[in-house]
């Protein structure tokens, strides 16, 4: 399996990675077995039903301006530790492997 933080580690898109080496463009980058695993499980749990139900819940009681009593919560800016650096040190400093 491929995520996305292992292609994003070598600069990579899954539509790239698939152009690079030659793989259809609708192949997906994980194993039958594990993508047949993942289905069963999903399945057992009730996943899709689940969605589907919160989907249709959603659009019974309309978008989320119509609910003035729901607030919007704000993210807090995300504080760096320590001092700056620029991208090309942090890459010289970063290793390659764990």
């Amino acid at each position: 399996m491929l995520t996305s933080r292992t292609l994003a580690r070598f600069g990579l898109t899954p539509r790239e990675y698939r152009m690079k080496w030659g793989l259809p463009l609708g192949q997906p980058l994980l194993a039958k077995s594990l993508l047949v695993t993942r289905r069963k499980t999903a399945r057992e749990l009730g996943l899709g039903e689940r969605l589907r139900e919160a989907q249709r819940k959603g659009a019974r009681s309309g978008p989320a301006a119509e609910r003035p009593h729901e607030k919007t919560r704000k993210q807090a800016p995300k504080r760096r530790r320590g001092p700056a650096r620029s991208p090309e040190t942090a890459r010289r400093e970063r290793p390659l492997t764990r």
